[in-house]
């Protein structure tokens, strides 16, 4: 299969750069490098609503989890939108929502959804499983809520 061009170009790009291996960085300087090339592809469309809610779940301890998601809603979708949840890449590790804004806005452009992005914990300071949990959590509150927050949770992927 052949790449996209713009994909091909990127692909030059970062071979002809050599840049350093994430995994030789350490976490602080590859979380800054991360984020500068997301910032690098520009900003995304613009949407009908950009909203922050934070969802809890109390666990067997009696502790409550918060979780904070951002919902982006595109123009031109009826009131009760269908959903896609976003778990943002970075090995659960790098990237947050805010690095992932544009994808987000672009993928809610492009499938004319409700994009809900989880910013789950990352490691290493919270290991494993808990990024995971974290958006098994805001997929559960999107499953029970998501009617009242205007979401189609009948049709969330």
């Amino acid at each position: 299969m052949t790449l996209h061009p713009q994909a091909q170009t990127f692909v030059a790009l970062l071979r002809e750069l050599q840049p350093p291996r994430w995994e030789d960085l350490g976490v602080a300087k590859a979380r800054r490098g991360f984020s500068a090339l997301v910032d690098s592809f520009g900003a995304g469309p613009t949407m009908a609503s950009v909203e922050d809610r934070i969802v809890e779940e109390q666990n067997c301890d009696g502790e409550v989890l918060r979780v904070p998601v951002r919902i982006y809603r595109p123009d031109g979708v009826s009131e009760l939108a269908p959903v896609v949840m976003f778990f943002h890449g970075g090995g659960w590790v790098l990237g947050d929502v805010e690095s992932h804004d544009t994808t987000c806005r672009r993928l809610a452009e492009a499938s004319q959804a409700a994009v809900v992005s989880v910013e789950y914990r990352r490691s290493p300071e919270s290991p494993f499983p808990g990024p995971v949990h974290d958006c098994l959590v805001a997929t559960k509150a999107v499953a029970k809520h998501g009617f009242s927050w205007g979401l189609d949770a009948s049709r969330l992927a």
